[in-house]
């Protein structure tokens, strides 16, 4: 997604704002790929970039948070619990443990989690 989001008026002619709305970014890339061998029906694999371009910190654009990138990679094996579908899924979550900032709805800060390690199981009954 590609935009220009801008703040206009007189507030921004007198120099109060700036004209990057707050917390907003221009660019997001996020790509998600999935794959399934041929020879190994029950299992995938999974990958996923997130890109988000530079954003405005403070309302008058003198602070902004950088750009930053992140990667998931993750893993699936379905199998039968009794007769139930069901699978296990892997998945280590921003794997470079990338640092970075969000602006909160208010103009606070919030990190974004730190690289982690997520495993679930769940079953159709």
């Amino acid at each position: 997604m590609l935009m220009r989001p801008r703040v206009t008026g007189e507030a921004v002619e007198q120099g109060r704002l700036g004209e990057r709305p707050l917390g907003r970014v221009g660019t997001t890339l996020d790509l998600r790929v999935d794959y399934q061998p041929p020879a190994l029906d029950a299992l995938s694999v999974d990958l996923g970039i997130n890109y988000t371009g530079d954003r405005a910190a403070r309302i008058d654009n003198s602070l902004f948070i950088p750009e930053r990138a992140t990667i998931d990679l993750g893993t699936r094996y379905r199998f039968k619990l009794g007769r139930s579908p069901a699978e296990v899924r892997a998945q280590i979550a921003n794997l470079t443990n990338t640092f970075g900032w969000n602006v909160t709805g208010g103009g606070g800060f919030q990190f974004i989690p730190s690289r982690r390690f997520n495993l679930s199981l769940s079953a159709d009954f």
